[in-house]
């Protein structure tokens, strides 16, 4: 894997994902070929939410959320992200049967591409870390790999080109690759560029 600490990258927070919906409950044969590039992955995974849900409601059906479930009114600046990995551990509390992954994400920055202006409001150094690959996302974590929807004839031709560069996840393991990928999403999905290369990272369980 391409690390993405080879280059400058900000630490925008921290999320648990949900492992608990069968992959036929969230992923319909219609909803995988209309959004994904390999369709045959069993559960994708993104730092968007409404690809990969947050145990917290993003993006859970209205069926899987707790009907007591409030948020703090406070988490973090970026998609809901949670800026103290503590605090984050402490609210999980009531939810430790429901089945998750906690997760770290960082956006990579890189010369010729598009690049935000961000000051680090997380730390992940000293934890325990595995990156699960890199996502292409706008500003707020939509993903254009996973969440803006390829007509057939574009899944076609894009498929042949970067579906064998996608991993088990549905993510790049090639930083460069996402970078390409990031560059020519902009250009495909205008009304949401510009696309930037976050890298995935699942921490070591504490659940």
């Amino acid at each position: 894997m391409n690390e993405a600490s080879r280059r400058p990258e900000v630490v925008l927070g921290f999320d648990a994902r949900e492992q608990f919906l069968s992959p036929d409950e969230s992923w319909s044969n219609d909803r995988r070929n209309q959004f994904l590039l390999r369709p045959e992955v069993v559960k994708p995974l993104s730092v968007d939410a409404w690809v990969w849900p947050s145990i917290f409601g993003k993006g859970l059906p209205l069926a899987a959320r707790r009907p007591d479930q409030v948020r703090p009114p406070w988490t973090g600046s970026v998609a809901e992200l949670w800026d103290d990995l503590a605090g984050m551990d402490s609210y999980i509390e009531p939810y430790r049967h429901l089945n998750h992954w906690r997760v770290a994400i960082g956006m990579v920055s890189d010369a010729n591409a598009a690049t935000r202006t961000l000051a680090p409001n997380a730390m992940m150094d000293g934890l325990n870390r595995q990156c699960l690959g890199y996502d292409v996302a706008d500003e707020y974590l939509l993903s254009g790999l996973s969440n803006c929807g390829y007509t057939p004839e574009e899944r076609e031709a894009l498929a042949a080109t970067w579906a064998p560069r996608l991993n088990e996840h549905h993510l790049f393991d090639d930083v460069d690759h996402a970078f390409e990928f990031s560059r020519m999403t902009s250009a495909r999905v205008v009304e949401h560029a510009p696309f930037f290369v976050y890298a995935l990272y699942l921490l070591g369980s504490q659940c």
